[in-house]
């Protein structure tokens, strides 16, 4: 829903947008977070979304009240997942990525929901710039708030641009995996490209080459590029209208016209084709039979047909300049088509009726008349007083645009990940006409070239390994072999060895243990939780605990597992340890913090592990 009214909903039906989003509030006035991997927030955490919604929704109808309304639940989402749920070594919002919640359609099949929920995705981080940049705008003017989330989001700006920058590829990565491997994923991810461009405040090349170089098919933009094989199409080979939609508004801002136009008629044609808006299609055959799952009269995807009517062909941006002035109306159309009359009537924002009309062909205003009156399309017209505006366009075209697109997207794939195995200091593989690379955590040190290879006694932290084909694509890494030392410290819950509950009946533990050395160090647990489907449902359980101090330091999550007989791993996390005994402390009473379910929170705990920390010294 929240794409939809970003997209052109909260124009053609702004109260009915209002209500919608307000039914994703709960009780206690937090954003709720969909079910999905491992029982939700804090896997999945995009949640944020929501924010991109209210806003739009503020900008088409200017109604105060209603942004007394959003700003509150905006806050406690940015906030909660600012202080809990960034990566401590790279800052980095943790989650997985946005919308795409099918973990096998995005992620390798030996992930769990934990490791899910410790990667750091593109999509899920540029709405959290976002966030932070509509925090700042809300806040009065002046005010610390204000200041602090707006120097955050120039922080983040940055942070997104050079950490997600791939140099394998020259472009962005679809995610990192979770700490100590923080290997990018082979892929490339249309939404998070185009989103992370339309909210910056730049245009640059490298900004320009990724819409350039995206690799398209002859129907459209694929979600993810390459394609991961051997599994069916959904997010994977396949396009999704609203997805579509941003791209082609990302080409309209980097001045590419040719993706621009491809974007606008891939969404046409599929309408036009399937008579109703699909919510997806296959890539390669631009066909709505052959996916996982479609339905009619998407909502996502009727919103994509109208911001690309709206925001792109007639360039409709409200503009918010403060309190005190109010709003303004921008105009950018862009016509690339030979068709050069159209006519947007009964358009209506807050309150002001609109019927503009295009001449033309091009993206730069030749003349702009409102009511009769030559109008400079620099200024913006006012929305103070609601008036009846008629407003005529002449277009002429830019040679400066340009007009690359990549349509090679057809059966791009990634190679198969390796099949390695490794028995003490000797890695043996499935053979593979593919290069073989090692990886030790984040950086790939040695190519292998024959099996078996021995591995060198010095390497310690998380070995990975990957393959890349002959067109230079990447496959997923194996799975991480953990080298070098670790210790296991068996829980008990004070009566026998075994298992230790937390939950609302048993709601604070202490682990107290003896190290030789201080340093930094890394530690994840073993757990269990039954009370919901690895795939869905909103019980993820989730705890604070605290390291030698009296107060939370880190958040954990413990994803749901299908049954209380599944045990598995938590994420890693890094941890500065003392020499003598340490004492950690998960306390759900004294330091309450709620999953999406609000009532259910409820694990087990059997082991903890110890490691050094990969990037750390001890």
């Amino acid at each position: 829903m929240s794409y939809a009214i970003d997209l052109g909903l909260n124009f053609a039906f702004p109260e009915i947008a209002k209500r919608s989003l307000m039914a994703k509030i709960d009780t206690s006035g937090r954003i709720i977070q969909d079910t999905g991997t491992g029982g939700s927030w804090p896997v999945s955490t995009d949640r944020i979304v929501w924010a991109l919604a209210g806003w739009s929704t503020f900008l088409a109808t200017g109604d105060s009240a209603w942004l007394a309304q959003i700003e509150e639940p905006i806050l406690e989402a940015l906030v909660r997942d600012f202080n809990w749920n960034r990566s401590q070594k790279s800052l980095l919002f943790k989650g997985e990525t946005s919308f795409k919640d099918w973990r096998s359609q995005t992620y390798p099949f030996w992930m769990s929901p934990a490791e899910i929920g410790g990667s750091q995705a593109l999509s899920t981080n540029v709405l959290f710039q976002r966030a932070m940049q509509l925090a700042a705008f809300m806040a009065r003017p002046g005010t610390t708030g204000g200041m602090v989330w707006s120097q955050r989001a120039h922080i983040y700006h940055d942070l997104i641009w050079n950490s997600f920058r791939n140099t394998l590829s020259n472009a962005l990565t679809d995610y990192y995996l979770p700490y100590p491997s923080f290997l990018p994923a082979p892929t490339r991810d249309a939404l998070g490209e185009a989103l992370a461009i339309l909210f910056s405040p730049d245009t640059t090349d490298f900004m320009r080459n990724l819409i350039a170089t995206y690799p398209r098919t002859a129907f459209g933009t694929p979600v993810i590029a390459p394609q991961l094989p051997d599994r069916e199409p959904y997010h994977n080979q396949a396009i999704w209208p609203f997805v579509e939609a941003y791209q082609l508004l990302a080409a309209k801002k980097v001045g590419n016209q040719a993706v621009y136009r491809h974007g606008v008629e891939s969404i046409t044609r599929a309408a036009a084709l399937f008579l109703t808006n699909k919510e997806n299609m296959v890539y390669d055959t631009g066909s709505s039979v052959g996916t996982a799952v479609n339905s009619d009269r998407q909502l996502w995807s009727v919103a994509a047909y109208l911001g690309s009517i709206y925001r792109g062909l007639f360039g409709i941006n409200v503009m918010y300049i403060d309190p005190q002035a109010g709003f303004g109306l921008e105009l950018k159309p862009n016509n690339p088509w030979k068709w050069s009359t159209f006519q947007l009537t009964d358009f209506v924002v807050q309150g002001s009726r609109f019927d503009i009309s295009l001449k033309g062909t091009g993206s730069v205003v030749k003349e702009m008349r409102v009511n009769g009156r030559v109008w400079d399309p620099v200024d913006l017209i006012p929305l103070k007083i609601p008036k009846n505006y008629k407003i005529i366009i002449t277009l002429t075209e830019d040679r400066s645009e340009t007009d690359e697109v990549n349509l090679k997207g057809a059966g791009l794939e990634i190679p198969a990940t390796p099949v390695c195995s490794i028995h003490d200091d000797t890695l043996t593989w499935v053979s593979s006409t593919h290069q073989i690379f090692a990886a030790l955590n984040s950086t790939i040190f040695d190519t292998i070239s024959q099996s078996p290879w021995i591995v060198p006694d010095s390497l310690s932290g998380y070995l990975s390994f990957m393959a890349m084909d002959s067109n230079g694509q990447i496959s997923f890494p194996t799975p991480p072999f953990m080298r070098g030392p670790s210790v296991v410290v068996k829980l008990t819950n004070g009566k026998q060895n075994g298992s230790v509950d937390l939950g609302q009946h048993s709601p604070r533990y202490t682990i107290n243990f003896k190290m030789t050395r201080g340093g930094d160090y890394a530690i994840r647990f073993l757990y269990a939780n039954g009370e919901g489907p690895i795939e869905t449902d909103n019980k993820c359980g989730v705890a604070l605990m605290s390291v030698n101090t009296d107060e939370p330091q880190f958040l954990w999550s413990f994803p749901q597992l299908g049954s209380w007989d599944s045990w598995g791993y938590t994420e890693w996390q890094p941890v500065t340890l003392k020499s003598g005994v340490n004492e950690l402390t998960f306390d759900m009473k004294k330091w309450p913090i709620r999953n999406m379910n609000g009532v259910v929170n409820h694990f087990r705990l059997a082991d903890m592990e110890i490691m050094p920390d990969a990037y750390g010294g001890n």
